[in-house]
């Protein structure tokens, strides 16, 4: 069952790309949503705490036609699509016409401001939950056949859940650079950490080279699924060499 994220009437309904088998993975809400929205705040799962948001005093619920609707639908759809732009990983959805309820719907211009008010808290809510960790990348270390790895740690629903990287990295010399440069990599693979519960399943990755041939950085996108909770997440994990062709 989709998870579905209501901000009060002022915003209307988002749904979150996650998925659940389980009625059991709806979350109790919060007392403090209740009293704040009159409603229920999740994303990918599980409760937030909510971001401050002024109280609107509204007429009703807006009296559109079909034609209204299926436009300022067409509008929340764009406005969706920038936001989830914003940040890799992140990935909301409009639901279809069908889903709204008469007091989902709102003027383009509030329902695009209450969007990024919600997108602003959960970045704000990510780096706090990074910033708490050493480092947000392990260091790199060399698996039984020659391969690299490095551990990512990711953040979903309140929780940090780690990924560990790996790549078959080959390095050249470079006469320009006085030094080896990375020419390949390939093999790119990645699982869910010993250390974390659930499950990862990798479902894209590429390479990309910066840094003038000594770094390369890699975008790993997958399905994070705990409690029968299915969460879409994209990072990126940077590899580097030196002139001596050590993997970093």
């Amino acid at each position: 069952m989709k998870q579905v994220l209501y901000i009060g009437a002022i915003l209307g309904t988002v749904l979150l790309t996650g998925c659940s088998t389980n009625e059991e993975a709806n979350q109790t809400k919060s007392e403090e949503a209740s009293k704040v929205l009159g409603g229920e705040q999740t994303i990918e799962g599980a409760p937030l705490s909510n971001p401050p948001i002024d109280v609107v005093e509204t007429t009703g619920p807006l009296q559109l036609t079909q034609e209204q609707k299926e436009e300022y639908h067409n509008q929340y759809e764009e406005i969706v699509h920038q936001a989830n732009e914003t940040k890799i990983g992140i990935n909301l959805v409009v639901p279809s016409i069908e889903e709204f309820e008469p007091q989902d719907w709102a003027e383009p211009e509030d329902y695009k401001q209450r969007i990024q008010e919600h997108m602003d808290f959960f970045l704000a809510s990510e780096r706090e939950a990074l910033s708490n960790l050493p480092s947000q990348t392990s260091e790199v270390v060399m698996g039984s056949n020659g391969e690299r790895k490095k551990t990512a740690h990711l953040y979903v629903s309140d929780k940090i859940f780690s990924v560990e990287v790996s790549g078959m990295f080959e390095t050249q010399y470079n006469e320009n650079r006085e030094g080896q440069m990375f020419s390949k990599v390939d093999q790119i693979t990645s699982h869910i950490a010993s250390s974390s519960n659930g499950e990862w399943k990798q479902t894209f990755s590429e390479a990309k080279l910066v840094d003038n041939g000594r770094t390369y950085s890699l975008l790993i996108e997958g399905v994070y699924t705990l409690h029968r909770i299915a969460t879409k997440k994209a990072f990126t994990i940077e590899f580097s060499c030196n002139e001596f062709g050590a993997i970093l």
